[in-house]
């Protein structure tokens, strides 16, 4: 088990009273022995690695009780969302973000999961129950089970911080479960995570939605740093200071990026990042240099996020659940080129210096 230097886990654990044991069934094992293999779990979506997670998970406006539609109206990002002031998210946003995780098993008695995304340590108890009483917290209390080769964790007693972005609420009746199990894609194992969250003060039916990760052996989790957002900053965003569209990114104006010009890019080199990373992650047919369409599918994933129905298409309603918030007023018809009333992927795709300048307005 490799724990952070800021993280004193010995001495929690330590003073738990372990006197209690869940047999792991033989089917298990395979799981248990992926999920502690060296490396980080990454997020995985359209085929791709997210390397530093993203969006996902929001429910849709109609999903939501009147009374759960109408604390998200109210919610105030700048003020409300204490992520804005560097606190914890909670779960489920803890998970659904999709941040770089690893895994560690104390016996079949606790899982220790770390999430790269605040330097979060998240404890999943084993065959044991909350206690009359029980401490509500950010990520609440976890209890599992395994079904066979799926590990099956019951999330309870979250505190009333948002479960997303947006500011959909919780309250004492949410419950989270989440079943892990593996499947293989191309003869390497994936990290399948399907959660349901239960309220009924807040849904008319369970919100359901899924999350994939594969394993990435060389990577290592990176310490995270946090500093308090301006309030004119969007969640998610930085100052920028630089070139952020295309044709100012573009030096010789020959129609590509190449990395010393894609370095300009103020997102790429925030924050200690070097830019060979997200270049080459954007670099789709690595031809060392980027298209317009590589360069505006840095969005893709936040398509994909949004795509309720996966049907490759953003309507009106799945568009404006992100638009609230991250677009700072662009309309679909803004992006919209053939006039459906919708939002393909290759219109997002080519959007991206329109996108710029209608942010930077």
């Amino acid at each position: 088990m490799t724990l952070h230097p800021n993280k004193p886990l010995v001495s929690v654990i330590g003073a738990m009273v372990l006197g209690w044991s869940f047999d792991a069934p033989a089917q298990s094992q395979r799981l248990m022995q992926e999920l502690q293999a060296e490396g980080v779990w990454a997020g995985w979506r359209n085929g791709r690695v997210e390397p530093s997670g993203t969006f996902t998970g929001s429910p849709r406006s109609e999903q939501l009780t009147e009374w759960a539609r109408q604390r998200r109206e109210e919610f105030a990002w700048r003020t409300d969302d204490p992520v804005q002031g560097c606190g914890q998210p909670g779960m489920p946003r803890t998970l659904h973000v999709i941040s770089p995780m690893k895994f560690s098993f104390i016996e079949d008695r606790l899982m220790v999961v770390r999430y790269e995304s605040f330097d979060i340590a998240r404890l999943v108890h084993f065959g044991r129950e909350p206690q009359p009483g029980q401490v509500r917290t950010p990520d609440g209390y976890s209890n599992a089970h395994w079904e066979g080769d799926v590990l099956v964790v019951r999330t309870t007693h979250m505190d009333s911080r948002p479960q997303d972005f947006n500011g959909t609420p919780k309250t004492e009746d949410s419950e989270i479960t989440e079943r892990y199990y593996l499947r293989e894609e191309a003869g390497r194992p994936v990290l399948r995570v399907d959660m349901t969250l239960e309220d009924p003060n807040v849904f008319v039916e369970p919100h359901v939605w899924n999350l994939e990760f594969v394993r990435m052996p060389e990577w290592e989790l990176m310490e995270y740093a946090c500093e308090e957002r301006a309030l004119e900053v969007a969640p998610g965003g930085a100052p920028l200071s630089g070139p952020t569209t295309f044709e100012g990114l573009d030096a010789d104006g020959d129609g590509t990026l190449t990395l010393h010009e894609f370095s300009a890019y103020p997102p790429a080199s925030a924050a200690g990042r070097t830019p060979d990373g997200p270049f080459s992650v954007l670099d789709a047919d690595g031809d060392n240099v980027l298209s317009l369409y590589e360069f505006a599918h840095r969005r893709g994933p936040r398509f994909a996020g949004v795509d309720a129905d996966s049907d490759g298409f953003l309507s009106l309603a799945e568009f404006s659940s992100l638009d609230s918030l991250m677009l700072g007023g662009i309309a679909l018809d803004q992006l919209d080129d053939n006039g459906d009333q919708r939002l393909s992927v290759e219109e997002w795709a080519r959007s991206g210096p329109r996108w710029e300048s209608l942010e930077a307005e």
